[in-house]
């Protein structure tokens, strides 16, 4: 969604057409962070409690498809990241995951594929 606005005001589109758009952007954007705050507030204070816990199948599901967003610089890549929030936490060390986690909310998508690549490959 991201990029389609900035395609959009490259192209120069109509100032309506785009006021439409980034309302949507803000929209889901205040959902993502409704429901962020909500996962942080069920999350037990250490959240590398739940390493053990990890479906091993499910997370390098979800880790390829993390990879894939990226690499079609698609802002699903965000959302994605957020909901699976534990699950990076739980596979990156806290540097590397604070550093992650910057590139993906710059929409940074090229630098986050490349800390990806370098910490799991």
């Amino acid at each position: 969604m991201a990029a389609e606005l900035e395609r959009m005001i490259a192209n120069r589109v109509e100032p309506n057409i785009i006021k439409t758009k980034i309302d949507a952007f803000e929209k889901a954007h205040s959902v993502m962070i409704a429901e962020l705050k909500t996962t942080i507030s069920r999350q037990p204070e250490d959240s590398h409690q739940s390493e053990n816990m990890l479906d091993t199948s499910k997370a390098t599901e979800i880790m390829h498809q993390l990879k894939e967003l990226l690499k079609n610089d698609d802002s699903e890549a965000s959302y994605l990241f957020a909901e699976n929030e534990a699950l990076f936490r739980c596979t990156f060390e806290e540097k590397q995951f604070a550093s992650l986690n910057h590139a993906i909310n710059q929409f940074e998508y090229e630098r986050a594929l490349q800390l990806i690549y370098k910490v799991v490959e």
